[in-house]
Protein backbone atom coordinates (compact mmCIF):
# COMPACT_ATOMS: atom_id res chain seq x y z
CA UNK A 1 0.00 0.00 0.00
CA UNK A 2 2.89 2.06 0.59
CA UNK A 3 3.96 2.27 -3.04
CA UNK A 4 0.65 3.04 -4.21
CA UNK A 5 0.89 6.55 -2.41
CA UNK A 6 4.41 7.03 -2.70
CA UNK A 7 4.07 9.45 -6.09
CA UNK A 8 1.16 11.57 -4.65
CA UNK A 9 3.66 11.71 -1.54
CA UNK A 10 6.33 13.39 -4.13
CA UNK A 11 3.79 15.52 -5.77
CA UNK A 12 2.99 16.79 -2.05
CA UNK A 13 6.32 17.34 -1.15
CA UNK A 14 7.12 19.44 -4.29
CA UNK A 15 4.37 21.39 -4.16
CA UNK A 16 4.82 22.35 -0.59
CA UNK A 17 8.42 23.76 -2.00
CA UNK A 18 6.86 25.56 -4.46
CA UNK A 19 4.16 27.27 -1.87
CA UNK A 20 7.11 28.06 0.19
CA UNK A 21 9.01 29.39 -2.16
CA UNK A 22 6.08 31.60 -3.10
CA UNK A 23 5.95 32.70 0.32
CA UNK A 24 9.11 33.75 0.56
CA UNK A 25 8.81 35.95 -2.89
CA UNK A 26 6.25 37.33 -0.78
CA UNK A 27 8.35 38.33 2.10
CA UNK A 28 10.18 40.36 -0.13
CA UNK A 29 7.46 41.81 -1.79
CA UNK A 30 6.66 43.31 1.36
CA UNK A 31 9.17 44.40 2.12
CA UNK A 32 10.15 45.74 -1.05
CA UNK A 33 6.41 47.78 -1.10
CA UNK A 34 7.23 49.23 2.70
CA UNK A 35 10.40 50.59 1.50
CA UNK A 36 8.88 51.86 -1.43
CA UNK A 37 5.84 53.66 0.36
CA UNK A 38 8.32 54.99 3.27
CA UNK A 39 10.45 56.55 0.45
CA UNK A 40 7.24 57.68 -1.54
CA UNK A 41 5.56 59.49 1.75
CA UNK A 42 9.40 61.28 2.49
CA UNK A 43 9.56 62.51 -0.51
CA UNK A 44 5.96 63.75 -1.64
CA UNK A 45 4.65 63.87 1.71
CA UNK A 46 1.36 61.01 1.32
CA UNK A 47 1.64 57.58 1.28
CA UNK A 48 1.07 54.82 -2.19
CA UNK A 49 -2.50 54.62 -2.66
CA UNK A 50 -3.58 50.59 -1.49
CA UNK A 51 -0.15 49.77 -0.17
CA UNK A 52 -1.63 49.19 3.04
CA UNK A 53 -3.94 46.88 1.72
CA UNK A 54 -1.76 45.33 -0.64
CA UNK A 55 0.80 44.46 2.59
CA UNK A 56 -2.03 42.45 4.62
CA UNK A 57 -2.72 40.57 1.64
CA UNK A 58 0.93 39.35 1.61
CA UNK A 59 0.83 38.98 4.90
CA UNK A 60 -2.02 36.27 4.46
CA UNK A 61 -0.14 34.76 1.67
CA UNK A 62 3.24 34.35 3.51
CA UNK A 63 0.81 33.01 6.93
CA UNK A 64 -0.89 30.58 4.91
CA UNK A 65 1.67 29.38 2.07
CA UNK A 66 4.20 28.59 4.88
CA UNK A 67 1.69 26.52 7.20
CA UNK A 68 1.85 23.26 4.85
CA UNK A 69 5.70 23.53 4.55
CA UNK A 70 6.33 23.44 8.16
CA UNK A 71 4.02 20.93 8.53
CA UNK A 72 5.35 18.29 6.57
CA UNK A 73 8.43 19.09 8.65
CA UNK A 74 6.49 18.83 11.85
CA UNK A 75 7.39 21.84 13.17
CA UNK A 76 5.68 24.45 15.08
CA UNK A 77 5.37 28.08 14.75
CA UNK A 78 5.64 30.18 17.79
CA UNK A 79 6.51 34.01 19.47
CA UNK A 80 9.05 33.26 21.85
CA UNK A 81 10.13 36.91 22.31
CA UNK A 82 8.91 37.48 25.65
CA UNK A 83 9.13 33.63 27.36
CA UNK A 84 12.82 32.96 26.14
CA UNK A 85 13.43 35.74 28.42
CA UNK A 86 11.65 34.59 31.54
CA UNK A 87 13.10 32.74 34.16
CA UNK A 88 11.84 29.21 35.05
CA UNK A 89 9.30 27.17 33.31
CA UNK A 90 6.39 28.21 31.84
Amino acid sequence: MRTFFRPFSKLVSATEKCLNFAGVWLIIALILSVVADIAYRNVFGRSIAGVLELDELFLVGIVFLGVAYTQSLKGHIGMELLTNRLKGKI
